[in-house]
């Protein structure tokens, strides 16, 4: 079974053509924190009948799901990470985006969430991908908990994953865009020297959402071995 783990800005739907029936998410878009992370994938494990779950996480989620590897590792068997990153708030080459970006979101998220959500929605889809944006926002809502949203802003300014990474033994695969405008290739490149079992598959000209538009591809990887 998967446990799934969303990002920034969306909900658990964005996983409906990776997830089957018996999956778990740990939706992000309905929650003001992240303490529980922990205890529902406890339960999660528990529903499984206590055997290892696969975890996958995208974007923000791909911070959480790191979480969850050094906290539970016995509990997983192996790891999905689609557009990740071990830092995203930072000034170093291995992060994403300089913090006074994600700032400025705060700032503008407390004026109008709907708008600054969809910009960001703009921002995950490479040129070549274009028309995929239409879809998406035609197919998925935008969530409205600003608290939930404002939260997880404030939690991508500060997690930090790298020292942590070397300690994470499970089986990794990351799979990113090479095109991703958000979570930039060499935030993948860094997961991949740094976490000891770890393989990246690059999607070429593919932006922030390569199950979204490439889920073909991605469902045969996350299911390969199901």
């Amino acid at each position: 079974m998967n446990f799934f783990i969303n990002g920034w800005g969306s909900t658990a739907a964005v996983w409906q053509d990776l997830a089957t029936p018996g999956d778990f998410c740990y939706d992000i878009s309905c929650r003001e924190n992240y303490a529980d992370l922990l205890s529902e994938f406890n339960k999660a494990w528990q529903k499984n009948n206590c055997q290892p779950l696969t975890l996958s996480g995208w974007s923000l989620g791909s911070l959480l799901a790191l979480e969850l590897a050094v906290k539970a590792p016995e509990k997983i068997d192996c790891i999905f990470l689609f557009g990740a990153t071990a830092h995203f708030a930072d000034c170093e080459e291995s992060a994403c985006q300089k913090p006074v970006i994600v700032k400025n979101m705060l700032r503008r998220l407390h004026h109008d969430p709907q708008k600054t959500v969809t910009d960001f929605f703009t921002l995950m889809f490479s040129p070549s991908e274009s028309t995929f944006l239409s879809k998406f926002l035609a197919q998925f809502n935008v969530p409205s908990n600003e608290k939930a949203l404002s939260y997880g802003l404030s939690y991508l300014l500060h997690a930090d994953m790298k020292e942590k990474l070397p300690q994470i033994n499970i089986p990794a695969t990351i799979i990113h865009g090479s095109k991703d405008s958000i979570c930039p290739l060499a935030a993948a490149q860094y997961l991949a020297d740094n976490l000891p079992h770890s393989k990246l598959t690059v999607f070429n000209d593919c932006g922030h959402l390569p199950f979204f538009t490439r889920k073909d591809d991605c469902y045969k990887l996350i299911r390969k071995d199901k």
